[in-house]
C-alpha cells in the first residue's frame, strides 16, 4: 500500500476509524491508534464487516 487517507473520525480525535483503499473496495480495514501526544503509530487490520 503506498498511500491512505486517515478517517475524518481519527483527525476529529477518535482512537479508532474504518477505511478501504480506492483501488481494494472490498478490502475493509479497521485502524487503531496507539500513539501517544509525543509519538505516532497505529494498527490496521483487514475485517469483514455485517452485510
Amino acid at each position: 500500500m503506498s498511500r491512505f487517507q486517515v478517517p475524518q473520525n481519527m483527525c476529529n480525535g477518535e482512537a479508532t476509524g474504518i477505511f478501504r483503499f480506492p483501488h481494494l473496495s472490498t478490502a475493509t480495514w479497521r485502524l487503531e491508534s496507539l500513539g501517544t501526544k509525543d509519538f505516532a503509530a497505529a494498527l490496521a487490520y483487514d475485517v469483514m464487516l455485517d452485510a
